[in-house]
Order: C-alpha cells, then sequence, then structure tokens
C-alpha cells in the first residue's frame, strides 16, 4: 500500500527472506511501476523464478527512481537475466545490481554483457556464483571495451577459464582508469574452488593487469608505501591506495608458489 501511495518515507524496501514467490514479486513490480519514492529493493532468498524476474524487468523499464536492485539467490535462470538485461539496456536510473547466485548461466552473462554496451548507469554488478564459464566471461570482456560506467564487477564462484582471464585483464588495462576496479576485481575472479591463500594461474593475469594500472591510477584516497608485487614482476613503490593494499597483501601472499609469471601482451 505503502509503494502505490508513493509514500515520500518508504525509500528503501528490504523484503529479503518473505518467501514472495512468483506472484507477491509479480504483485510488488506492478505497484512499483508508478512509484517515485522507492531508491533502494532488496529481493533476495524469495523463490522467484524467470517469471517474477521478467515482472522486475518491466519495472527496470518503466521507474527512473529505483538506483539499487539486489535479486540475489533467487532461481531466475537465463530467462529472467535476459529479461532484465533488456531492460537494463534502456534503464538511466539503476546503478547497483546483484545477481549472485541466480542461475544465470552462460546465456545469462552474454544477455548481460550485451546490456553494458549501451547502458550508461549501472556502476556496480554482481553476477558471482552463477555457472558463468569463459564463454561468458569472454562476453563480458568484450562488453567491458565499451562500457564508459561500470566500476565494481563481481565474478567470485564462477569458473571462468584462463582464456576469459585474459580478456578480462587486457579490458582492465585498456579501461580508463578507475581505483574502484582494483578494490573490487582482485577477490572477484576466484574459482569456485579456490580460496585467498592459494590463488589458480587463472587468477594470475587479472591480479598482473590490477597490481598495473593501481600503480598507474591516481588516487585521492589514504595511501600506504608497502610495495606491491606480483610474481615475475617489478615491485613499485609507487604509494598504493590502503584498501586496494590491503587486498593485494593477502592474495600476493603466496605469489611465489606460482609457476611461472604472466606477462600482458603489449597493447
Amino acid at each position: 500500500v505503502r509503494v502505490r501511495r508513493n509514500d515520500p518515507t518508504l525509500t528503501e524496501l528490504n523484503l529479503g527472506w518473505k518467501k514472495l514467490g512468483d506472484g507477491e514479486a509479480s504483485e510488488l513490480a506492478e505497484a512499483l511501476k508508478g512509484n517515485t519514492t522507492v531508491q533502494k529493493l532488496f529481493l533476495h532468498v524469495n523463490g522467484i523464478s524467470a517469471e517474477g524476474a521478467v515482472a522486475l524487468a518491466a519495472v527496470l523499464r518503466a521507474n527512473n527512481t529505483l538506483v539499487e536492485l539486489s535479486i540475489e539467490d533467487n532461481n531466475i535462470q537465463a530467462e529472467g537475466a535476459v529479461a532484465i538485461a533488456g531492460a537494463l539496456a534502456a534503464n538511466t536510473s539503476l546503478s547497483k545490481l546483484s545477481l549472485r547466485k541466480c542461475a544465470i548461466a552462460n546465456e545469462g552473462a552474454t544477455a548481460l554483457a550485451a546490456a553494458l554496451k549501451t547502458n550508461t548507469a549501472l556502476r556496480q554488478l554482481d553476477l558471482s556464483s552463477n555457472g558463468i564459464t569463459g564463454e561468458g566471461a569472454l562476453a563480458i570482456a568484450a562488453a567491458l571495451h565499451g562500457n564508459k560506467s561500470l566500476t565494481s564487477l563481481a565474478l567470485t564462484g564462477n569458473d571462468i577459464s584462463r582464456e576469459g582471464a585474459l580478456a578480462l585483464a587486457k579490458a582492465i588495462m585498456r579501461f580508463p582508469a578507475r581505483v574502484e576496479w582494483t578494490s573490487v576485481f582482485l577477490l572477484s575472479f576466484l574459482p569456485a574452488d579456490t580460496n585467498t591463500h592459494s590463488l589458480s594461474s587463472t587468477n594470475l593475469p587479472i591480479t598482473h593487469a590490477l597490481l598495473t594500472r593501481a600503480a598507474s591510477t591516481p588516487s585521492t584516497r589514504p595511501l600506504c608505501s608497502w610495495p606491491a608485487m606480483c610474481h615475475g614482476c617489478a615491485p613499485t613503490t609507487r604509494p598504493l591506495p590502503v584498501c586496494t593494499v590491503t587486498i593485494l597483501h593477502t592474495v600476493t601472499r603466496r605469489c611465489a608458489s606460482w609457476p611461472r609469471p604472466w606477462r600482458p601482451t603489449p597493447a
């Protein structure tokens, strides 16, 4: 009722773990189409499938107020992701979207990658634990070359393959310098069977790209002079943002165990 009445005090709506299902999610979506007050909507763990996701996609087409949407841990699958991707292509307000653990697979990732080529509003996208492999990673990497707005992307728990990692690393190297990339990417490409104490060779090219990007990115954040080093690469004594250094210190703890260094192909 408050959503339909445009209650000015209702700017954030957290309905996680409410067992809404597709029926109630669709009713909520219908009410949100004309709403101008709700800016953040959280619908995690609600048993929403593709049907509910299609209804929510319609909201993104009609609503220009919503800036954050979380549908994580709902089984929307590729069909639901495709619907949301179609809406994102025209949406101008949503800046943060979480589809973590939504079973979207490569088909959904590819559709979202296509949306990134035209979307200019989205800043943060979480696609962790979605069964995405190298195919989906390659599509996302290709989209990053043309996207000018995204600053945060999470792909944790997806087996993106070394080929996908190389493509993403090259995209990062060519992307406009943004410290946020470094803060988020380093721990966002770990395969599902990998932890932060022993990284696989899949993550190595991305780590290298981020170290290079971090060392050349101007920052207004607090700095630390800790010398960051990626195995096989000369250390940099250039001060790095503290948040970046903390992550680097964790992920490079056993970098010497990597069999051989990865060096980027010259642009």
